[in-house]
């Protein structure tokens, strides 16, 4: 049930929405069950003073529960869904801090809710820096011997830090380019542009197998390109293959998050003469 949340955390279908009922009976029934028996489900999705008791149920399900659900609201654009469990996230089990699994998606997720909500603090691209740091470490100390059910969580859990990871880094650097100015005459400060390309070729590993996963690298190479200086033309022809890889065989968007990244970059290349 965990790969279901996880699957909807990743990307919502633009043209058909998250369906609501569906997502929260899976979201309602994982709190069920992890819930203490004093605590009602409804308490633990809406309330947080339900911080204080999951430490008498199973505490890691409703942590991951929690997380995910959050980047399921992310990607639907809900933002003040995903804000009332912010508190829950924070609250991380003591057990999980020995994980490295979570604790890659946990500083991972720190870096998307702090690219999300709090770009108006003017450290907040330090953090972002501290914290993909340390998820990238977490990813990197990870065991690759698991099998089964397991392994495949744990891929899944690995791709969606890495999109984290790769958007916020892209994002800090969009937000410290003047917007008058183009934007391969302000290539990224060194230190930055090379933990984006040292996670990128990590996220390139795991990905470039995988034809669900096709689009995302493109466009993760794509914006490293432009954090660097890359020749434009190239950047923004390959930025106009991702807008296609984006949709299917109809032109429906099938990937929202990647589509608004996309979006973004393209904007920056308006100063070149489209045909």
């Amino acid at each position: 049930m965990l790969n279901t949340v996880l699957s909807r955390a990743d990307d919502a279908d633009e043209s058909a929405q998250l369906n609501p009922v569906e997502f929260m009976d899976v979201s309602h029934l994982l709190l069920d069950m992890c819930r203490p028996v004093e605590c009602s489900p409804d308490e633990l999705i809406e309330s947080d003073q339900a911080v204080g008791s999951l430490n008498q149920g199973d505490e890691l399900c409703a942590w991951w529960t929690h997380l995910l659900t959050c980047a399921v609201h992310w990607a639907a654009g809900e933002k003040a869904k995903a804000k009332q469990r912010y508190t829950l996230v924070r609250t991380c089990p003591k057990a999980l801090l020995a994980d490295n699994l979570a604790l890659a998606l946990g500083n991972a997720f720190c870096c998307r809710k702090l690219c999300t909500d709090d770009q108006n603090n003017k450290k907040y691209q330090s953090f972002v820096w501290v914290h993909c740091t340390k998820a990238q470490r977490a990813l990197r100390q990870l065991d690759s011997k698991s099998s089964g059910p397991r392994a495949a969580l744990t891929e899944s859990v690995k791709l969606l830090a890495y999109d984290w990871m790769l958007g916020s880094l892209s994002d800090v650097w969009q937000d410290q380019i003047v917007a008058s100015r183009p934007y391969w005459t302000q290539p990224a400060a060194a230190p930055l542009a090379e933990l984006y390309y040292q996670t990128l070729e990590d996220y390139r590993l795991m990905a470039q197998d995988r034809e669900s996963t096709f689009c995302k690298l493109a466009l993760f190479e794509a914006a490293g390109r432009m954090l660097t200086g890359a020749n434009p033309i190239p950047t923004w022809q390959s930025l106009l293959r991702c807008s296609r890889m984006c949709r299917d065989g109809s032109g429906r968007v099938v990937v929202t998050s990647d589509r608004r990244r996309i979006d973004a970059l393209l904007q920056l290349h308006d100063s070149i003469a489209r045909p």
